[in-house]
């Protein structure tokens, strides 16, 4: 049975948030104009609007709906996907604010080796943070590392 570590946001575990962040945000939202037509803003972060299709859209992403269902801006799920994107946008904003998104030395420190779906709203990841991997279950606007450090020559 895998002991489980929280992990601590120092340098290693900023750079894996940020790097994440950076990718689940790809695409959309951040302008004033509306990206489809009769969109909806539901909220702003650093002068950037979010608005309801970029929520529709990471909910799409993860599983949680279908491509042609709606999704009711007043539900549970709405908001639950909301505040994940909000957690995004101002991860990825962080990221870029310390150079992050174009750093080298971050690209060289943090490699996602692999991921795996589990469910709409979890995912596996394995990372490789300066030669030790670590495998952490990401979802629910959280991240845990199930597994301690394994320095990469130890591995098969």
């Amino acid at each position: 049975m895998f002991s489980r570590h929280a992990l601590r946001l120092p340098l290693a575990g900023l750079f894996a948030a940020s790097v994440l962040a950076l990718a689940a945000c790809g695409g959309g939202g951040g302008d004033d104009a509306p990206p489809e037509p009769g969109d909806q803003a539901v909220a702003k972060v650093q002068e950037r609007t979010i608005w309801a299709s970029d929520v529709k859209r990471e909910a799409v992403a993860q599983g949680l709906i279908g491509e042609g269902e709606p999704l009711d801006v007043t539900s549970a799920l709405f908001r639950r996907v909301l505040d994940e994107v909000i957690d995004q946008k101002l991860l990825a904003h962080e990221a870029e604010r310390r150079g992050l998104d174009n750093s080298p030395l971050a690209e060289r420190r943090l490699h996602i080796l692999e991921s795996l779906v589990l469910d709409p709203s979890r995912r596996l990841v394995l990372v490789q943070i300066d030669g030790e991997e670590r495998l952490l279950l990401l979802g629910e606007g959280s991240f845990v590392s199930v597994t301690p450090s394994i320095p990469a020559e130890a591995q098969p």
